[in-house]
């Protein structure tokens, strides 16, 4: 067959002489058409319905490849179509499994309780950006040594970097004598890093140093550098001892970011009654922290009886078994421990039970928090 070798102008004046083909459906009727014919095989096949189409195809035979065939083009149309749905699909079923409860083996609690089967010793902690102190919990076997061994044998499987917090600035320093009227003597090297630090290093040294020893009873704390007598801190003062003041603290939820655990952290303040605490708990100030009770979970009371605290929670609201739901249970257990309560009764939210707490049953306060590594 001869090939034609028709100029520009004479393709245009081809064109022209076209009669004018529309496509008067809806751009949603062309998507159903296209979507359906993913439910089918595609068969080729070619009508010429009019003189019109026979024209369109022969233009289509004579451009070649300076244009792209219909077929082509409701393909891609149909695999573009098809991708987005299944990312849709994806999304959604995503969407609802955030809503689900996990079951309350799946999360990890940040306290321990009073019946746990080994000893503990609390270190405070500062956090990456040494803006706040975080008590950590290590545990330790009951096997009658002393609490200065204890600390030593804790000490040494502290793995901060793991866990998203700075290196602890009690590495180095030594418990040399413990009495039980809650008075401790600890030894500071004349080269620890608190020597070599500004204002902010010799805060973050003294509150891990009140964060340490409190959950311990402590309620002094002397120091010797070297043997002798005191601490030096440049920034701050001479120290002979430091006296560790009873504090009434809520608690906030502090993680480095979503690889690291969650940590149930004090607040900076001192509140006169353990509802003022709970009041501050669902607004921290600071950007590192997180509010351990949701914004949208209101108490409606708390009901003080000697040293038991009842907290109810709103009617109108569904509590789920969440970890957050979990850990807000637990901050305020701990806020509670703070004011010196022995247990807590948790009632409405239209709920049982939430990880190990059943509601309307009295619950004790936990020994520590944060028990540290995660199994």
């Amino acid at each position: 067959m001869r090939r034609f070798e028709w100029n520009e102008e004479e393709m245009e004046q081809l064109l022209q002489q076209l009669p004018r083909v529309m496509d008067e459906r809806s751009k949603e009727a062309v998507y159903e058409r296209l979507s359906a014919n993913l439910q089918r095989k595609r068969i080729k096949t070619f009508a010429i319905p009019s003189i019109a189409s026979a024209a369109a195809l022969l233009l289509f035979i004579v451009l070649g490849s300076s244009f792209m065939s219909r077929h082509e083009v409701e393909e891609k149309v149909s695999k573009n179509a098809e991708d987005r749905a299944i990312v849709m699909e994806m999304a959604s079923s995503n969407q609802e499994e955030k809503g689900v409860s996990e079951p309350s083996a799946a999360i990890p609690s940040r306290v321990v309780n009073g019946t746990s089967e080994q000893n503990v010793v609390v270190f405070g902690i500062p956090d990456l950006h040494a803006q706040h102190v975080i008590p950590v919990s290590i545990f330790v076997d009951k096997n009658g040594k002393s609490y200065r061994e204890q600390f030593e044998k804790a000490k040494s499987v502290l793995n901060e970097a793991e866990w998203g917090l700075s290196e602890s600035l009690l590495d180095s320093l030594t418990i040399v004598e413990f009495n039980d009227d809650g008075r401790l003597t600890v030894q500071i090297p004349s080269d620890h890093a608190v020597f070599r630090g500004g204002t902010a290093g010799e805060e973050m040294f003294l509150e891990s140093i009140e964060e340490t020893f409190r959950w311990n009873g402590i309620k002094e704390v002397a120091f010797l550098t070297d043997d002798k007598k005191g601490v030096q801190l440049s920034h701050t003062a001479w120290l002979d001892s430091l006296t560790i003041e009873k504090t009434n603290r809520g608690y906030f939820l502090y993680q480095l970011d979503p690889t690291h655990p969650v940590f149930l952290t004090p607040t900076n303040e001192s509140f006169p009654n353990i509802q003022s605490a709970l009041n501050k708990m669902d607004d921290p100030a600071d950007s590192l922290l997180r509010p351990a009770i949701p914004k949208n979970v209101k108490i409606e009371a708390v009901r003080i009886n000697g040293d038991e605290a009842t907290v109810q929670f709103s009617n109108t609201l569904q509590l789920a078994n969440t970890p957050e739901n979990l850990w807000m249970l637990e901050a305020i257990l701990l806020t509670a421990k703070e004011f010196g309560f022995k247990s807590v009764v948790f009632t409405g939210g239209n709920v049982e039970q939430i990880g190990p707490y059943t509601f309307h049953t009295k619950i004790s306060v936990p020994l520590a928090p944060n028990p540290m590594p995660l199994h």
